[in-house]
């Protein structure tokens, strides 16, 4: 298997980047209750359209989902937090815990690379 470039851990699962794609491992418990036991999914970076990030604050959640087909994804509530109990059942989306500064650096540095590697 090849090494991943980079991965972040959140709350409903593990999302590691390779050179041409991108696995949401769903392996931990609480991953698979978030996900109806969904299991791991992989993409391949041909097929993204679009990479919607919100990096996490000592308070509040973020996430970064992976879009690849744009009538599909959960349409945005003008209502606060509204969109965050549909996200992490998402299975394109990896929901990024608050205030752990870890997750922050580790799933801006995921962003960066795959943002690199889709724009190429």
């Amino acid at each position: 298997m090849d090494e991943s470039i980079a991965s972040v851990k959140g709350t409903n699962g593990t999302l590691y980047l390779f050179k041409d794609k991108i696995t949401f491992d769903r392996s931990s418990f609480l991953a698979k209750m978030t996900t109806d036991f969904r299991g791991n999914r992989t993409i391949l970076l041909d097929s993204i359209k679009a990479v919607e990030f919100k990096k996490p604050t000592l308070f509040l959640s973020g996430y970064l989902q992976i879009i690849v087909n744009p009538e599909m994804t959960v349409s945005q509530n003008p209502f606060i937090n509204t969109k965050d109990s549909y996200l992490i059942k998402d299975p394109n989306t990896i929901v990024l815990g608050a205030s752990r500064k870890k997750v922050a650096y580790d799933s801006e540095d995921l962003y960066n690379k795959l943002m690199d590697l889709i724009s190429d």
